[in-house]
């Protein structure tokens, strides 16, 4: 799908070196290019790159587009444009030919119970489940978590307690069209207040909202302060709703909105442990929750199933082995915080603040501890190995990341890069032996003249089990001759 955006200037959408040179010609590509929501018109409009229709059109058609979404007009101006002359019939038959293969590739035409929505909805309940378990991620845990489910008074608070929506995020069924905002769900799935009742019988769960998200009301936190009171741990729901995910909704400011900011507050002068959870569909700005809260999980948007993965891990019937995909942020100003950044940032500070995000990517506890050692790496076959063993009480998994850094190239390249992970269970007290069969193209880059290569030097490996510079194991490869991929 071309995208809304630009590359030096020339939408994507008009992009003839992207869409056909090298996707189509250079890479092979034997799918179809569908634009994004009315692209074709963006570029009279929006772009200013076609006068109009007529131009647009013509424009969209020759770059190499294979179909045109929500462009009512596109259609009969394309039809009449092939009549004068304007676009060659051979441009359309093509752009057809892809799309009708990919159908028949699918088996579209042969068994059109494929193209029905309810073969797929509704199925693989217990595959959902399981990845929402494996995509919890434990940001901080003091000693609170897990919980026991006995003899146990649990007050559960906040607004994304019981929320399925904001579970599911954006891109599903209640947020487009948007008429579907308001519509009642139906099973199956489970929210967290849902959850925590499933897996903890025994215990005592009692919820109280105490705020709405989207809401500066704090007529309700009285309640959900009185209930906190009572009960021997707090499990604080925060984050976005779905009004604030997606398209169009961008926000300049990711903080806790002030309701759930004074709610918070309010909740740690009860002296009570607190358990936050993050329902989010982004990192928000959360340093003083994560401060201050006893243990801090998160599983952004986890799905239909999300209360109940997060449920089982607070619980302590999974143990969490989820890894950040992103980082988070100190503040709303900390840029840039990926962790991948290309050096040469002056001074490579900030006066007020660290210049480390809050949770590095890769980030994610376990209930289990992990130690990484005996790092190797073998320069004739490419072959990278590290000792994990499970030094905690309980089996847990742990994805073994491993990064890579040209410590002098003909142009800059990132402080760390991402090239290899895996994921492995170990039982308590065993170790393994990791290994990675690497090769050139993970040493590699792209030069000033548009080529791969991975030139010749020194290059840093790094093995742990985030991205954090200084839990990370180092060791070196020395590459003897600059080679083109």
């Amino acid at each position: 799908m071309t995208a809304y955006g630009s590359i030096d200037g020339t939408p994507c959408t008009a992009d003839k070196k992207l869409l056909t040179e090298i996707l189509k010609e250079q890479l092979g590509f034997e799918g179809f290019v569908v634009t994004d929501w009315d692209n074709v018109g963006h570029l009279i409009y929006n772009h200013h790159v076609a006068e109009d229709m007529d131009e647009a059109t013509a424009l969209a058609v020759e770059s190499g587009n294979d179909m045109m979404m929500s462009t009512p007009d596109f259609y009969e101006t394309a039809v009449r444009l092939v009549k004068e002359g304007v676009i060659a019939q051979e441009k359309i038959d093509k752009a057809v030919r892809r799309i009708l293969t990919v159908k028949m590739r699918l088996g579209l035409f042969e068994n059109a119970e494929k193209a029905k929505a309810d073969s797929v909805m509704g199925g693989g309940q217990e595959l959902n489940k399981e990845l929402a378990r494996e995509s919890i991620v434990l940001l901080k845990n003091d000693g609170v978590l897990p919980l026991k489910d006995t003899n146990i008074r649990v007050a559960v608070v906040g607004d994304a307690a019981e929320n399925v929506r904001d579970m599911l995020g954006e891109w599903t069924y209640f947020t487009h069209p948007d008429h579907h905002f308001d519509e009642t769900p139906e099973p199956p799935y489970c929210t967290l207040l849902q959850g925590l009742r499933e897996v903890a019988h025994q215990a005592d769960i009692e919820y109280e909202k105490g705020c709405e998200t989207l809401s500066e009301d704090q007529s309700r936190i009285p309640a959900a302060i009185a209930l906190a009171k009572q009960s021997d741990v707090i499990v604080f729901a925060f984050g976005d709703v779905i009004y604030q995910t997606g398209e169009g909704r961008d926000r300049a400011n990711p903080n806790l909105t002030f309701s759930q900011r004074k709610l918070f507050e309010k909740l740690l002068e009860t002296n009570k442990p607190v358990v936050s959870v993050m329902i989010a569909s982004k990192p928000l700005c959360i340093t003083e929750v994560a401060e201050k809260s006893n243990a801090l999980l998160t599983g952004f948007n986890p799905g239909a199933f999300g209360g109940l993965a997060l449920a089982e891990v607070i619980f302590g019937k999974v143990n969490p082995s989820g890894k950040l995909s992103i980082s988070v942020p100190s503040h709303v100003g900390q840029q840039p915080t990926y962790y991948n950044t290309l050096p040469g940032w002056h001074c490579s500070r900030y006066l007020d603040m660290p210049n480390k995000p809050l949770f590095a990517f890769g980030r994610g506890l376990s209930y289990t501890k992990f130690e990484y050692k005996e790092l190797s790496f073998n320069e004739d076959t490419l072959t990278l190995s590290v000792t994990v063993k499970n030094v905690g009480e309980r089996t847990g998994k742990e994805t073994v990341q491993v990064y890579m850094r040209d410590r002098v190239s003909s142009v800059m390249t990132p402080i760390r890069r991402l090239i290899a992970f895996n994921k492995i269970e170990l039982a308590q007290g065993e170790e393994k032996r990791v290994s990675f069969r690497l090769c050139l193209k993970d040493f590699s880059f792209v030069n000033r003249e548009e080529k791969r290569v991975a030139e010749k030097g020194e290059f840093e490996i790094m093995v742990g089990g985030s991205s954090d510079y200084e839990e990370l194991l180092t060791t070196t490869y020395y590459l003897k001759e600059s080679v083109e991929i």
